[in-house]
């Protein structure tokens, strides 16, 4: 870069600060200087190498200083050139990267994107929901069906079956097989008629004073 600005292949402009050194006085207002000052042209011969600042855009030389120093463009596409292109194969896409494949074998898969994180606190809240209207069918296939469709009107997608069943089965087994007969546990009448799944109007009184379930 600095032999093309030495050698004049790369133009530059700046704005000629007032005093030849990179120190500013404190009688200049910096902002005053810098709307009045007009931006010149920088001469080929005005360029010394180790008197470049390169990071802040301002150099010390033959005839004085600059600041906001600029090249324009085209220039330096016509001096430095992107390097050509060049086609490759097996080219996979990872994410938002391009890899080259330079393995053997052959790429069967593209890795695939995560899929986004769906809010089960919201699920579990909906079946905490249905535990205490007692709104839980006998049958866990079936509400887990129930559940797919809900999860497809509120995330856009139904979840997979075995996915739900690891949320749902530990509803089953503390609210509805606990207080079945067949578990083993305890069971009278009331409490059968307190059970989720159950509603309250389903049971009555029979003349001996006993709950019976309504056919």
């Amino acid at each position: 870069m600095f032999l093309s600005l030495t050698e004049g292949r790369v133009g530059a402009v700046g704005k000629k600060l007032p005093q030849p050194t990179l120190e500013w006085s404190s009688d200049l207002d910096e902002w005053e200087w810098l709307r009045n000052s007009p931006w010149e042209a920088i001469p080929a011969m005005f360029w010394i190498s180790f008197k470049i600042d390169w990071d802040k855009s301002r150099a010390v030389g033959r005839g004085g200083a600059y600041s906001f120093i600029m090249t324009p463009t085209a220039d330096l596409m016509r001096e430095f050139p992107l390097p050509q292109g060049q086609a490759v194969s097996d080219v996979v896409r990872i994410g938002n990267d391009l890899v080259m494949n330079s393995g053997t074998g052959t790429v069967v898969e593209m890795q695939r994107k995560g899929r986004p994180a769906q809010n089960w606190d919201e699920f579990h809240l909906e079946l905490a929901k249905r535990v205490a209207r007692g709104a839980l069918p006998d049958k866990q296939d079936s509400f887990i069906e129930e559940m797919q469709a809900w999860c497809k009107k509120h995330w856009g997608r139904p979840m997979g079956r075995n996915t739900l069943l690891e949320k749902i089965k530990p509803y089953y087994d503390a609210f509805v097989r606990s207080n079945s007969p067949s578990s083993g546990g305890s069971s009278s009448p009331c409490s059968a008629a307190l059970r989720p799944g159950r509603r309250r109007t389903d049971v009555a009184k029979n003349p001996a004073g006993r709950l019976r379930w309504r056919r």
